[in-house]
């Protein structure tokens, strides 16, 4: 009797023997990805998955075309995050600038004022003839001591300097590096020398997919649909292309497929991120007769690496993890808005508070994992700061940063003479991080933290639709 299930779910062995054997699909986001590693990540996945794969690499036309239409603005963040270091880029970025003129103001400015309300002060205080009248010998000690603080901050402005100097050299050699690699394109050129290209559709043939597509658009059958949200006219079809252009090829070559995607969307997977939708797993058998899975890069790696004797270093698979952590925050930060905060005091929480919008980060305060900041106020006209913190992994520094956040913004307001009421969400991108995160939680850093009370901070987790509920909180629900 035929397993029905193992003839569509693939097991470990079943994923080896394609790797083996099999051709290995690359999509546009897998490709693109490459640009964000590091070199060093490249190099072994160039050098040892692709080399051991030689032959049996191939992507489809329409994934190479976007490739190209891409990779050029892809290929170039990277850059700009390093340039971004030195100068402010929209609200972001501009640290080491900002180091260095608040050094001046510190040397300048602000000791300036300090001189010159002191100078006042004796000069009101020092005339034995009439009152106020105070001895000379109440300043000496403080100008002793302010002559000392002088003479460091100008030592300390010299050292900024070379800081910056350093720092500036630091970054145009990475800079140089990552051109380096652009100039050639490292990247395209190992796509272009281990991969086989597909043929492109012509413009009635993909009218004609876009026909069928319509209806599988409407009836939310993947893969795709979710383009349909977001793109227009053949566009919102891309996926389809590709998908169409895989069982074309697998018919031919009458191999099984392993699609190595970074789009673990819904329209492809299931909602666990990692088993792909049933629908596709029909499709490719019926329409080939043959296998197919689809792996994440990272879970790519991790087994073709069991194939290959000179095995690729374990850090590659920590900066694939990286990378794809901080797309997937950064997706969800934009997608977060002030309304999805209400919803936490409107469903959660049950407090009159009323989010007003999203505000801009202080350019001269270094907040980690880059929060958003929102401004509101309750019904009595207290203003709130609420800080969120998107964490994608379950590490203690991710953790960490979530908590001090909030108090460094707060020391932060409180030094230019701003109150403000505050809370704090820590935000798990889903409910699987929550456990992993309350085992940090009793820490000392982080347990003092959360239990500070004068920020009430909440370990807060995305479900599966994307509503965010709480998991733990410093404060009564």
């Amino acid at each position: 009797m035929v397993d029905l299930y193992k003839k569509y779910y693939l097991d470990s062995e079943t994923i080896k023997e394609i790797l083996q054997n099999g051709i290995v699909v690359f999509d546009t986001s897998a490709l693109l990805d490459l640009y964000y590693y590091s070199s060093e990540t490249r190099n072994e996945i160039f050098n040892k998955a692709f080399n051991y794969l030689k032959g049996r690499l191939w992507i489809p036309a329409q994934v190479y075309f976007e490739y190209l239409k891409n990779k050029s603005k892809v290929s170039e963040k990277p850059i700009l995050s390093y340039e971004r270091l030195l100068t402010k880029q929209s609200k972001d970025g501009g640290y080491v600038n900002s180091i260095v003129d608040k050094t001046k103001m510190l040397q300048g400015q602000s000791l300036g004022e300090i001189k010159n309300q002191l100078k006042t002060l004796k000069e009101q205080t020092l005339g034995t003839d009439k009152h106020p009248y105070l001895s000379p010998d109440v300043y000496a000690e403080y100008e002793s001591v302010l002559s000392v603080v002088e003479n460091q901050l100008t030592d300390f402005s010299t050292k900024t300097a070379d800081f910056q100097t350093r720092i500036q050299k630091e970054i145009e050699k990475k800079i140089t590096e990552l051109q380096s690699d652009l100039l050639p394109d490292n990247v395209n050129n190992a796509i272009e020398s281990s991969f086989q290209i597909g043929k492109e559709y012509s413009f009635s043939k993909m009218m004609e997919i876009a026909r069928e597509g319509s209806f599988r658009y409407s009836e939310e059958i993947p893969p795709g649909y979710e383009d349909g949200k977001e793109k227009t006219g053949l566009q919102k079809y891309g996926d389809l292309f590709v998908w169409n252009q895989i069982l074309d090829c697998a018919k031919s070559k009458q191999k099984d497929f392993i699609f190595v995607t970074n789009d673990v969307k819904i329209d492809w997977y299931e909602e666990d991120k990692r088993t792909p939708r049933f629908e596709l797993l029909k499709e490719f058998r019926e329409q080939a007769n043959k296998r197919i899975w689809l792996l994440s890069m990272k879970n790519f790696i991790y087994h073709v690496n069991l194939l290959l004797d000179d095995q690729i270093h374990e850090n590659v698979l920590q900066d694939i993890d990286s990378v794809q952590d901080e797309k997937e925050n950064d997706k969800i930060r934009k997608e977060l808005s002030a309304d999805d905060i209400q919803k936490i005091f409107n469903n959660l929480i049950v407090k009159p508070i009323y989010v007003i919008d999203k505000i801009p980060k202080n350019e001269s305060i270094r907040l980690f994992d880059n929060p958003d900041i929102y401004e509101a106020e309750d019904e009595n006209g207290r203003k709130f700061r609420i800080i969120t913190t998107i964490v994608g992994g379950g590490n203690y520094a991710r953790v960490l940063h979530g908590m001090t956040n909030a108090f460094e913004l707060k020391k932060l307001y409180e030094t230019g003479n701003e109150h403000y009421w505050y809370y704090n969400f820590i935000i798990a991108k889903n409910e699987a991080l929550v456990e992993k995160i309350m085992e940090h939680m009793g820490k000392t850093k982080v347990r003092k933290l959360f239990a500070d009370h004068s920020i009430q901070t909440a370990v807060c987790y995305l479900n599966e639709d994307q509503n965010i509920n709480i998991a733990k909180a410093n404060f009564d629900i």
